[in-house]
C-alpha cells in the first residue's frame, strides 16, 4: 500500500511539472517566476528527512526477513 501512495505522488509531480511546464512555454517572455528562491530550496530541504527515513525504512526491510525467521516460533 505505502508503494502505490509513493508512485501515486511521484506521477502526480510529474503531472504536474509537465502541465507547468506547458504553462510556461505558454506564457514565454511573461513568465518570471523561472528562478528558484529561498522557500523553494527550503521546502526541498525540509522534505529530505523523510526522504532519507524513507530509504532506511527500505532498507532495513531488504535485511530484516533473513533475521527474523529465527524468532518465528516464539514460546508464550
Amino acid at each position: 500500500m505505502s508503494l502505490a501512495a509513493v508512485l501515486v505522488l511521484w506521477v502526480s509531480l510529474g503531472l504536474w511539472v509537465q502541465w507547468r511546464s506547458e504553462a510556461s512555454d505558454f506564457a514565454k517572455a511573461s513568465n518570471t517566476e523561472t528562478e528558484w528562491g529561498f522557500g523553494h530550496i527550503l521546502a526541498v530541504v525540509a522534505s529530505l528527512p523523510m526522504v532519507m527515513e524513507l530509504f532506511r525504512i527500505w532498507a532495513c526491510e531488504r535485511t530484516l526477513p533473513s533475521q527474523v525467521g529465527h524468532f518465528s516460533n516464539p514460546i508464550l
